[in-house]
């Protein structure tokens, strides 16, 4: 796990972990600001560029666009160390859609499926009291993809399946104090206030389990995914990154109906859990290694409607994993 612990001694395994951890939002780029502090009135062109390149924040760029990406990762509000001075603010908005085709005289399903996606991510940097960087990174992302759902069993299904899309991703910054604005035309392009547009194709591969307890339907997944993220236009050849990353999550939900009707409409109470997590080293470039979620949802049963989706359904989830906490927003749809 290289080159960001050079010159570091750890303790133990967890303070190196801790340490890696908090890299991306606060330690490589503070040491990078740092160093162009030191030489801010001398020339030193490709020695600024050589600092940033050696913190490695291209794969962190990466890890921002597969974080919003990747359809099991729920829309949220997160707070990394919240409370502390290293507080960073996160918000993810996502619209995955999936509809499975049934087919005649065919047990399996074919799917297609897209996923449009917005992640911003909020830092304020305290160097001195004179002073204050404020970043900002903002990502969006469109998929789109198919598949084909096997039934192994009555309960039990898999379902293989590949999507592939464009994601853009651009950082602007303000910057406080004159200490500060002296440094800006050092990093303008390339630590901050820049552009990228980049390519991404993802694999999954996801076990299903469905069954009927009396009223109580139990709808779950296991799922793994393995994407690769490459920009191919960048403001300049700081951000460019070429990553592979792997992803797993595990979700299940309970449905049960309520008795009650609304307009005529049989409402349902649904409870969720489910854990996702970056399998590779990439998570340390976040923050965020694994987010545990629960919530509860009202389902309504609109098929009486006739409209194409037969259930809607609309909640909330509290999330929470090591040195992050947050909220999410859960809807639900069924053809």
């Amino acid at each position: 796990m290289g080159p960001y612990n050079k010159g570091k001694n750890f303790n133990s395994g967890y303070e190196k972990l801790y340490f890696m951890k908090r890299s991306f939002s606060r330690l490589r780029i503070s040491a990078a600001i740092s160093f162009f502090m030191l030489f801010s009135g001398v020339a030193l062109a490709q020695t600024v560029n050589d600092t940033i390149r050696s913190a490695h924040l291209s794969s962190a760029y990466a890890s921002i666009i597969n974080f919003s990406a990747e359809p099991d990762f729920s829309s949220s509000h997160l707070w990394i160390h919240k409370g502390s001075s290293d507080e960073t603010q996160m918000n993810v908005t996502k619209f995955p859609l999936r509809h499975e085709f049934e087919l005649e005289n065919h047990t399996w399903k074919p799917m297609v499926q897209a996923t449009l996606a917005r992640l911003k991510i909020d830092l304020t940097l305290n160097m001195d009291p004179d002073q204050k960087y404020e970043p900002e990174w903002e990502s969006y992302s469109a998929t789109i993809g198919g598949g084909v759902r096997i039934p192994l069993s009555k309960n039990w299904s898999i379902l293989p399946a590949i999507d592939a899309g464009y994601a853009h991703l651009k950082n602007e910054a303000s910057y406080h104090g004159p200490e500060a604005i002296k440094l800006k035309p050092i990093m303008d392009g390339k630590l901050f206030d820049w552009n990228a547009d980049a390519w991404l194709i993802n694999g999954h591969l996801a076990l299903f389990y469905k069954r009927q307890f009396g009223k109580l339907a139990i709808d779950s997944h296991i799922s793994g995914t393995v994407g690769h993220i490459e920009s191919y236009d960048t403001t300049h050849e700081l951000q460019e990154f070429s990553e592979t990353i792997s992803t797993a999550s595990i979700k299940i939900d309970g449905t049960y109906p309520l008795g009650i009707s609304f307009a005529n409409d049989p409402l349902f109470v649904v409870g969720h859990i489910g854990n996702s997590t970056i399998l590779t080293d990439l998570h340390t470039d976040l923050g965020i290694s694994s987010i545990y979620e629960t919530g509860l949802s009202l389902q309504a049963d609109i098929t009486r409607h006739g409209f194409a989706i037969k259930k809607l359904g609309l909640g909330a989830m509290v999330l929470w994993g090591e040195d992050v906490i947050g909220w999410g927003l859960r809807t639900s749809y069924r053809f």
